[in-house]
């Protein structure tokens, strides 16, 4: 009797160690973060973002990047006018409120896809991220008639603003430079 007790309670511990490593594996930063796909406006956003690029092929990163600290750089002093951040000036109230905005949704960027299908086709997903010579974008926020798309390269990070336009496209407004040269 003692012997079949000690094997229910053996049982009895793995089943438990078990339950516990099945929660930590699937709870895990790695394996929860799902890789969701952008959303049709929000390819038309990148697309249009390189609308006056003669580059006849345009590589881009095949995922976009969550939040990355530097992206806070926007609202440093450097960067801060009284009239404007970066090369962004405020003649719109709807657009400095967007830049407020902003501000509480940049930490909640996510890695989403990007789907080749949803692009221009001058667009070439690159999935070696050490691979010279493409870019890292984030998923475009928007707000309102503005959107939001943050740049990396090796050599630059940028944030390029775009505004929606009357026939619902989008066109380069301005942009912060936080390192490099703004593309």
């Amino acid at each position: 009797m003692k012997r079949r007790e000690m094997v229910k309670s053996v049982i009895k511990v793995f089943l438990i160690v078990g339950v516990f490593m099945f929660a930590e594996f699937f709870s895990s930063k790695g394996f929860t973060q799902v890789r969701i796909e952008l959303c049709e406006e929000e390819h038309k956003i990148i697309d249009s973002s390189f609308k006056k690029s003669t580059e006849e092929s345009i590589q881009i990163y095949y995922q976009t990047i969550g939040y990355e600290s530097w992206m806070e750089l926007i609202w440093d002093k450097d960067n801060r006018r009284e009239d404007g951040i970066g090369l962004c000036v405020f003649d719109d109230p709807e657009m400095e409120r967007a830049f407020e905005k902003l501000r509480g949704l940049v930490g909640d960027l996510v890695v989403k896809r990007l789907v080749k299908k949803k692009l221009g086709k001058r667009f070439k997903l690159v999935r070696n991220a050490k691979k010279d010579n493409f870019l890292f974008l984030s998923e475009p926020i928007i707000i309102g008639n503005y959107s939001f798309l943050f740049r990396k390269s090796k050599s630059t990070k940028s944030l390029l603003v775009q505004e929606r336009s009357l026939a619902n496209d989008w066109n380069p407004k301005c942009g912060v430079t936080l390192y490099g040269e703004l593309h």
